[in-house]
C-alpha cells in the first residue's frame, strides 16, 4: 500500500474547505483536521530527514461532563482519529480510539490502536509492519468566531520504535 503525502495533504485540506461552508447554518460537525511537523525520536528514522509531515483527523464520538474543578467545567469526548505522517521510506498511519479531557480551553488526549506502518527493508525495498500504536497530547483551543482553532503537542508511539516521535500541529475544529 503506497500512500502518497499529496494525496493525504489534498485529502485533508479538502475535508477542511468543503464544511467550512456549511457551517453557517449549522452546528459542527464533531470533525477536527489537523496539519504540521513530526520529529523522529528514533536515530534510522531521522537519518531520512530529522523533520516530517505530518497530517490527521479526529471524529468526535459522544461528549459528556465531568463535573467541575477550580477552573471550570470538564468535559470528557470519545474520538476515533487517523494520523499519517512519512518521510522516504518510513511511513506510518495510526487509527486510534481517543479519550480526551477539556477544561476551558487547554485539553488532554491519550489513545491507543493500531498503526499501519512501512520501513525500510535493508534491502532498497519496504515491508509492512503493522502493530499496536499510541498518542498523548496536549493543546490549546483559540475560539475565533466562526473557526475554532487549536495548536497541540503530541507524541506518537508504536511497537515500532522507527515510527516514535513527537509533532507540533495546527487544527480547526469544522
Amino acid at each position: 500500500m503506497k500512500i502518497n503525502a499529496k494525496l493525504i495533504s489534498a485529502c485533508i485540506l479538502g475535508a477542511a474547505i468543503l464544511p467550512a461552508a456549511q457551517a453557517q447554518v449549522s452546528k459542527t460537525m464533531g470533525l477536527s483536521v489537523r496539519a504540521g511537523v513530526f520529529f523522529p525520536t528514533n536515530s534510522d528514522a531521522r537519518a531520512e530527514g530529522k523533520n516530517w509531515f505530518i497530517g490527521g483527523a479526529d471524529y468526535r464520538l459522544n461528549s459528556g461532563a465531568l463535573g467541575g474543578m477550580a477552573g471550570g467545567p470538564v468535559n470528557s469526548i470519545s474520538s476515533i482519529s487517523v494520523d499519517y505522517y512519512n518521510k522516504g521510506d518510513f511511513q506510518n498511519l495510526p487509527v486510534l480510539l481517543n479519550v480526551t479531557t477539556r477544561q476551558n480551553e487547554l485539553y488532554y488526549t491519550m489513545g491507543a490502536g493500531i498503526a499501519f506502518a512501512q520501513i525500510p527493508n535493508g534491502s532498497g525495498g519496504r515491508e509492512s509492519k503493522n502493530g499496536l500504536a499510541y498518542a498523548v497530547a496536549i493543546g490549546m483551543n483559540f475560539e475565533q468566531g466562526k473557526s475554532p482553532l487549536f495548536i497541540e503537542g503530541r507524541y506518537y508511539g508504536s511497537s515500532r520504535s522507527e515510527l516514535n516521535g513527537f509533532a507540533v500541529m495546527l487544527g480547526i475544529r469544522l
